[in-house]
């Protein structure tokens, strides 16, 4: 360990070996005095040669707190090194899940980036209630509802419902929703 030491009480005529200088000694200074004239205000250091030679070796307490303070910064190194795994793995699953819900749902992103349609998400065209035709070789079917609608920017799309639900219901509503958004869907992924 290098100690520096600080001497306050600087002489301007000493040199480094603590000698004045003589008269034969000015022409070599006074180069020098013209360079460290800005260095006059600070104080001289010299370095301990016992301490910063490195021969003796760390014994006592001073070897213990070294080990001590090796040894803390290994542990630290270990639980920097296990919470960057950590972090590593869970953003490689928020990944895999943010492409998995790409792969599922990605149509829905491009459809809002992709739509022109100023009339607006979801426009209804008509509503008919059709009642069965009765032939007499089939069995009576039940009545159905049949809804021209445009999802998005899609073409036309006929869908027909099941007339045990009533196109006031709430129900009605869902149903026709679902089955346009799926066929949107199929579409949509068809053309990719």
């Amino acid at each position: 360990m290098c100690v520096l030491q600080y001497d306050e009480d600087e002489d301007e005529d000493e040199d480094e070996d603590g000698h004045e200088d003589g008269p034969g000694d000015e022409d070599e200074d006074d180069d020098d005095d013209d360079d460290d004239d800005d260095d006059d205000d600070l104080p001289n250091m010299m370095l301990w040669e016992e301490d910063c030679s490195g021969r003796k070796p760390l014994e006592g307490p001073l070897k213990e707190d070294l080990e001590e303070a090796l040894a803390m910064a290994e542990r630290f190194s270990q639980q920097y090194n296990s919470l960057l795994r950590r972090f590593e793995e869970q953003m490689f699953n928020t990944s895999s899940i943010l492409d998995l819900f790409n792969q599922q749902f990605g149509w829905v992103s491009s459809l809002a980036n992709n739509t022109d349609s100023q009339d607006g998400i979801f426009h209804v065209q008509t509503v008919i209630d059709r009642e069965s035709e009765e032939k007499p070789d089939e069995e009576k079917k039940p009545r159905e509802t049949d809804v021209s609608l445009q999802l998005f920017d899609s073409p036309t799309m006929n869908i027909s419902v099941s007339g045990d639900i009533p196109w006031t219901d709430p129900k009605f509503s869902e149903v026709v929703a679902q089955e346009a958004l799926d066929r949107y869907k199929e579409t949509a992924v068809l053309v990719k």
